[in-house]
């Protein structure tokens, strides 16, 4: 390899090492867990990298960061897999050993022109949403038509005197089960019948979680799709619509992963993080509880028992409270089914809320969008019930 080339393959591999460790680093100030090993593997790399040329740097990183491994065969091959054979551990050894033959056969006849193309494909199948995140949140505007939404319109009837506490409730990705092969699956609509509610059509304007709830409260339309770069931006627009919209006198409240960086932290991360490879963290994962981890269980617990907290019953408030039930998690009717319960729970316990704290509360309980991957469910069809 030639000087020149040569100074750039380190730049971009010592680029990339430093990306991940400000990724790491970041994530690893709210959870210590086994990707902090990330911190240390890239270190190491920058020093091969830099000590002992691009080559090797390049052959470690598929290694320690098998991007293109990763995503051809965790998201395109296993979820296509029986789940029998993806529960055998046996069956991620085999697919690891043809991966660890492959950087052979490229690093013992030289190929390393494959090995770079390799590289670059994981690489930008990982960051492709950076250079669109990026621009969104400098493209974000408020200014735009205001149309009428269910919501609104349905916050319009209230008395200009109204002194009841208002709750505009989303489960995202909630989808419409009622005409659907799942329905006698889900408590939804019988839940909230029962708890004096009634269903009006709805259908999202958008499966994009931002995109529909903007459009919901405050009238707007934009295909925009959400970055945490514009939260404060997407915030305040919330907050000044609703305002506009509900009695004079009335204190609104915006809890939601949208508009607060701090609450989406442990879903999601601004920029997603490269991850080690999955055999290297299986040693170090026996010594972090799930709780440690991003998206983890006890992460969102805390989030809607936060929410849930806010149903308070306090006269003059409108609150917003955005609660993660499907959100596009499920990639197939097996793991939706096991999710239905999950979600139906968590609507009970806030059906519960409202009849402790605020029996007399006015309560809209809608989705943004519907169940956006499983085969079978329009990502349209949303929920909307309310009980004025």
């Amino acid at each position: 390899m030639t000087e020149q080339p040569k100074r750039i393959g380190q730049y971009l591999l010592v680029t990339l090492y430093v990306l991940i460790g400000i990724q790491t680093w970041n994530e690893q100030m709210d959870f210590t867990n086994a990707y902090g090993i990330a911190l240390i593997l890239s270190g190491i790399g920058i020093l091969i990298s830099l000590l002992w040329g691009p080559t090797k740097g390049l052959y470690y990183g598929l290694l320690t960061f098998p991007l293109a491994f990763e995503f051809l065969y965790y998201d395109i091959i296993a979820p296509r897999m029986p789940l029998f054979l993806i529960h055998l551990n046996l069956n991620t050894l085999l697919f690891c050993g043809f991966y660890a033959i492959f950087l052979w056969v490229m690093y013992a006849k030289k190929l390393h022109y494959l090995a770079w193309v390799t590289f670059l494909f994981g690489f930008i199948h990982v960051e492709n949403q950076l250079p669109q995140q990026l621009f969104a949140s400098i493209s974000y505007r408020e200014a735009g038509q205001v149309e009428q939404t269910p919501i609104r319109n349905a916050l319009r009837e209230l008395n200009k005197h109204e002194e009841a506490p208002v709750y505009l409730i989303c489960l995202d990705g909630y989808p419409d089960l009622t005409a659907t092969a799942f329905a006698k699956n889900s408590r939804a609509d019988s839940l909230l019948k029962a708890n004096h509610f009634h269903s009006e059509r709805h259908k999202a304007k958008s499966f994009q979680t931002p995109v529909s709830v903007r459009y919901l409260l405050t009238g707007k339309l934009y295909p925009q799709t959400f970055t945490n770069l514009n939260a404060v931006a997407f915030g305040n627009e919330l907050q000044i619509s609703l305002h506009n919209a509900a009695p004079s006198t009335y204190q609104i409240y915006v809890g939601s992963v949208l508009v607060d960086y701090q609450l989406a932290k442990p879903f999601f991360s601004v920029f997603a993080p490269v991850r080690p490879n999955r055999l290297l963290l299986k040693p170090f994962k026996r010594y972090f509880g799930a709780e440690c981890y991003i998206g983890s269980s006890a992460a969102m617990e805390r989030y809607h028992g936060e929410l849930i907290s806010q149903i308070d019953g306090k006269p003059r408030q409108l609150k917003f409270l955005h609660f993660l039930t499907f959100h596009g998690f499920s990639t197939d009717y097996r793991e939706f089914m096991k999710d239905i319960p999950i979600a139906d729970q968590l609507l009970h316990r806030i059906l519960q809320q409202i009849n402790l704290n605020a029996p007399h509360a006015k309560v809209i309980i809608f989705s943004d969008h519907g169940e956006r991957f499983t085969e079978g469910l329009d990502p349209y069809s949303s929920i909307f019930y309310r009980n004025f």
